[in-house]
């Protein structure tokens, strides 16, 4: 259900062409800090070199994978319920210290 979920928002609030100009602005700026990385004098060329392998291994992922089928590859529904578990851990743990802090609070008198 999640999945359908997203595809209605993105198909509502983030359309292909949105994705698209996101997507050329990251590009962009990859482009530009490579040049970047190529005109600093304090850096030497071999450290350069380092800087620029890493810059290619910059994963850009803008707002959703581009097929179904790679969403269902990349979760298994041991991911999925392992997140949904921890969710469930951090809400409740919330909870419990906005309960805890308001008994203390109302017993303090403030």
């Amino acid at each position: 259900m999640g999945e359908a979920v997203g595809q209605v928002y993105v198909q509502q609030y983030f359309p292909p062409a949105y994705k698209a100009r996101m997507l050329e602005l990251v590009h962009n700026l990859l482009a530009t800090y490579k040049t970047s990385i190529d005109q600093l004098s304090w850096m030497t060329p071999a450290t350069k070199a380092q800087a620029q392998e890493k810059l290619a291994k910059y994963g850009v992922k803008i707002g959703y994978p581009r097929s179904g089928a790679t969403i269902r590859r990349s979760r298994s529904r041991r991911a999925i319920r392992s997140a949904t578990t921890s969710a469930r851990r951090a809400s409740n743990t919330i909870a419990r210290r906005c309960a805890s802090s308001s008994r203390s609070t109302a017993a303090s008198g403030a």
